[in-house]
């Protein structure tokens, strides 16, 4: 709603009304070390001027460092705790179902999006993934204002400026998104824009590899473009990405559901993966983070036992994960556990299939996945960037302390 000095109060944070369109770009899985890899090659000479401007500056993402957590936090403004976006896929106690968390009846408060339409800003959203969109557009008056690539008809993607239908496990998708950005700026121009890409390649092909340079180079080229339409524009991301392989080559995963019940045989236990969506193709359901529903009897002993295995970092009751992670304690269960570097976390083995994954795994969802780039097109007053920068700060700082050239 508008305040008294005219800006927008949004879930309790003050937005001045932008004067020039302010564009957030979310590049799923783009860890740093994409940019460093492509800038040694000097594949990115517009991302490097970003980085030139206000130094080369990082941000910490949500935890789990996953996509409709991260995507929730950035376009809400808010961590996990206050949106209710706890994962991608969550256990609902008062149902007694695993479900995804994709529809806006889970979100617990406002988007920016929602607010600025309600006082009268254009707005928009472009997202690969179908799976946001509904949460993207919840409490939008024009739920067409968020366009999903992977639902388009070729039709629309012809009016869109796209020659042919982006398929979802492709590089082209995430080059896709920026395009429809730019064709909207030369458009409609609306006052924001949120653009979210998909971590195929991430996923895939580590930072050096050819085809993650290829997609770095290509999202320089587009985002120039944005940037030469006059707008405030924030580069960021979800999460990173990190190699979860051992020596070998196979994933470095441990079967909580197997390894659990095998020593605790008359425990209950449901183990819940927050990464489980529906392009499980490239990683398989294995991610760095897992919630896990217990017994009263049972808890502090799996909380110790799994302390003990090699892939955990971390082993936290639910009510310090959710202190200490800023998450809803209704949705996280009795145990939360991260992962190492390189650990990743299954149910059991028949529950994983990775016949379709023909390269060594790549996945996020732990705290080694949390540090994110954080570019900004113009110069931001000096003292006005938040002393801990999170990557939900970018509307933010778009709109407070970002300096107009």
């Amino acid at each position: 709603m508008l305040n008294k000095v005219g800006g927008l109060t949004i879930n309790a944070r003050n937005y001045p009304l932008p004067t020039r369109p302010v564009v957030v770009a979310c590049l799923d899985g783009l860890d740093p070390t994409y940019l460093d890899a492509a800038s040694r090659l000097g594949s990115t000479p517009f991302l490097d001027e970003l980085r030139a401007i206000c130094g080369d500056l990082r941000a910490q993402s949500a935890i789990p460092s996953f996509t409709n957590p991260n995507n929730m936090s950035i376009i809400t403004g808010e961590p996990p705790r206050t949106h209710g976006i706890c994962g991608n896929y969550f256990y609902d106690p008062a149902q007694d179902v695993e479900v995804m968390l994709n529809d806006p009846s889970y979100l617990r408060c406002e988007t920016i999006l929602a607010v600025a339409a309600a006082a009268g800003l254009s707005v928009g959203a472009v997202t690969a993934k179908a799976k946001l969109a509904r949460l993207l557009a919840s409490g939008l008056p024009d739920p067409d204002a968020v366009i999903a690539l992977e639902t388009l008809t070729l039709p629309e993607a012809k009016n869109l400026n796209l020659n042919e239908l982006p398929q979802i496990y492709s590089s082209d998708i995430s080059v896709a998104v920026l395009r429809v950005g730019l064709t909207l700026l030369n458009t409609t121009r609306p006052d924001l824009l949120y653009l979210s890409t998909t971590d195929y390649v991430q996923h895939l092909y580590a930072p050096g590899d050819a085809e993650a340079i290829a997609q770095v180079e290509a999202f320089d080229r587009v985002l120039s473009k944005i940037h030469d339409q006059d707008v405030t524009l924030i580069v960021t991301a979800d999460h990173g990405m990190n190699g979860k392989t051992r020596q070998d080559g196979t994933p470095d995963a441990v079967y909580l559901t197997s390894e659990i019940e095998a020593a605790f045989p008359d425990a209950s236990v449901r183990v819940i993966l927050p990464i489980t969506d529906p392009y499980v193709a490239h990683h398989g359901a294995f991610g760095s983070f897992a919630t896990i529903y217990a017994d009263n009897k049972s808890t502090g002993g799996i909380v110790e036992f799994l302390q003990s295995l090699p892939q955990v970092e971390e082993a936290l009751t639910g009510d310090l994960a959710a202190a200490k992670f800023d998450l809803p304690r209704d949705r996280i269960g009795d145990i939360c556990v991260v992962a190492t570097p390189s650990g990743v976390f299954g149910k059991t083995l028949e529950d994983h299939d990775l016949s379709a994954l023909h390269r060594p795994l790549r996945s996020h969802g732990g705290l080694h996945e949390q540090t994110v780039p954080f570019l900004v097109n113009c110069p931001v007053t000096a003292g006005r960037l938040p002393n801990s920068l999170r990557n939900f700060d970018a509307f933010w700082v778009a709109m407070n302390a970002a300096v107009e050239n």
